[in-house]
């Protein structure tokens, strides 16, 4: 009975912690908003990071990994876009994620956005430039 008491009592601390970091309640898999990219975000000394870990399709008709073939560094053409970090750098200020870089491999571009949890399992991307502003959401996994 003893063990029985105590076995339930390591697995319910364990389960439901009494104290979460609200900066890392970011953390986990996402799917953006189109349905067609699964991202990790994860954190690495302090900072935040992104990376592909699904895709549809990973390789072409021919058994080619698909790649980076819009990024403006041509070195960066052929790497295959399953693993790419897409998000980089982020630091937790305030109850959202900033001063990091979001990338498309679709069209190549970076934008700094602004990251920030709606709910639980929604995460909206903000991305300003100049006048325009724009948000996607990402919903967890």
């Amino acid at each position: 009975m003893q063990v029985l008491l105590l076995s339930s009592l390591f697995i319910f601390t364990h389960l439901f912690p009494a104290e979460t970091n609200p900066e890392d309640a970011i953390l986990g898999t996402w799917v953006n908003e189109e349905q067609t990219t699964h991202i990790e975000i994860y954190k690495e000394e302090g900072m935040y990071f992104g990376k592909i870990v699904w895709l549809p399709m990973t390789t072409d008709p021919n058994g080619n990994p698909i790649t980076d073939r819009n990024n403006p560094d041509s070195e960066l053409r052929e790497r295959p876009l399953l693993g790419i970090n897409i998000l980089e750098n982020f630091e937790y200020k305030n109850g959202e994620w900033k001063e990091g870089t979001i990338y498309s491999p679709t069209n190549g571009r970076k934008a700094n956005p602004t990251l920030e949890l709606a709910s639980d399992d929604e995460l909206i991307i903000k991305i300003k430039r100049g006048v325009f502003r724009r948000s996607t959401t990402w919903t967890r996994l």
